[in-house]
């Protein structure tokens, strides 16, 4: 009787522990997912990089009015259905004479457009940029052409997987570029390092793409912008 009554007793003892040591695992687990959370608010929040252009910083203003002056330049297409749209911005704060310049590029997208800045004084060294891949897709063309007709199949092969691909970056993470597999050669955007935000499109549509920043820059020329 009286080790039935001890084995009881140990049983009961032992569900007690395990219910204790159960409740106190999903208060851990509790506390470590507010911890989790916290983290994530912060980061976010203090955590948050400087913005990169001139253009985000004036915008970024709090307790101010603002004015944006807009103007749609153009818009370039890309493959399956994308578009890059290219508008000017001139933005002033009310009661300042100076001004901020620059671009806003933006790719439409289902979820959510993606937008990118561009201060003016980054549209002189994207111009260039983009002058020398056009002359490049140009001179990378005819050296395709006469690597293809010198060398022999196996060669041509290998020519045709072979990757090249120049690009320049801007201050607010904006990548142009241009890539060459092989004979074809494709131009592209991509806004905030992400990949859905990029845009590729044909030599041609990089030539207009080109076009368009040059006919941004002279249009903030004409409305004050140094």
């Amino acid at each position: 009787m009286g080790h039935r009554l001890l084995v009881c007793l140990l049983i009961v003892q032992f569900g007690v522990v395990a219910t204790l040591f159960a409740q106190q695992g999903a208060n851990r687990d509790e506390a470590e997912r507010e911890r989790v959370k916290r983290a994530v608010e912060n980061n976010s929040v203090a955590g948050k990089d400087e913005p990169a252009t001139r253009i985000e910083k004036f915008l970024h203003r709090k307790n101010v009015l603002l004015i944006k002056e807009i103007t749609l330049i153009g818009a370039v297409p890309g493959q399956a259905g994308s578009e890059v749209r290219i508008e000017t911005l001139a933005i002033s704060q009310v009661g300042e004479v100076n001004k901020v310049y620059g671009l806003r590029i933006t790719r439409a997208a289902a979820r959510g457009d993606h937008v990118g800045f561009i201060d003016f004084d980054e549209l002189g060294a994207l111009q260039t940029a983009f002058d020398y891949l056009l002359k490049t897709s140009g001179d990378f063309k005819a050296t395709t052409v006469e690597s293809a007709t010198a060398t022999t199949e196996s060669r041509n092969e290998t020519l045709n997987s072979a990757s090249t691909e120049m690009a320049i970056t801007t201050r607010d993470g904006l990548k142009f570029g241009l890539i060459q597999q092989g004979k074809q050669q494709t131009g592209f955007i991509q806004i905030n390092g992400l990949s859905e935000s990029t845009v590729s499109f044909g030599i041609g549509a990089l030539g207009r793409l080109r076009n368009l920043l040059l006919q941004s820059r002279q249009a903030l020329v004409i409305a004050g912008a140094k």
